[in-house]
């Protein structure tokens, strides 16, 4: 495959970060946190920008307990959010080996 193929394809751009999603929920701001989900989702079904970054997205919600509390936080605010489902969904998915490590 031509250089160029994975460049375009797999090129992440900045992250979602729990500082994001921490800022979005004390301030009232999910309809922008979800805005941008919405697009980076987005660009992952076009050809051009496409984007893998929807997946790196949800990497901050790991087993940690602030990306637990944050995560049961934005469901609380947006219970039927895809967004806040999948966030809290990564970060449970992930205690069974924090438990696992004794953590």
């Amino acid at each position: 495959m031509p250089e160029c193929f994975f460049a375009s394809h797999y090129t992440h751009d900045p992250a979602v970060t729990l500082d994001m999603v921490r800022d979005a929920l004390d301030h009232h701001r999910l309809a922008a946190l979800e805005a941008r989900f919405k697009a980076d989702l987005e660009r992952h079904f076009v050809k051009q920008p496409f984007s893998e970054i929807i997946h790196s997205d949800f990497v901050a919600f790991d087993a940690s307990q602030e990306a637990g509390r944050l995560s049961q936080r934005w469901l609380d605010q947006a219970p039927h959010s895809a967004f806040a489902l999948t966030a809290r969904g990564t970060t449970s998915a992930a205690w069974p080996g924090r438990l696992a490590a004794g953590m």
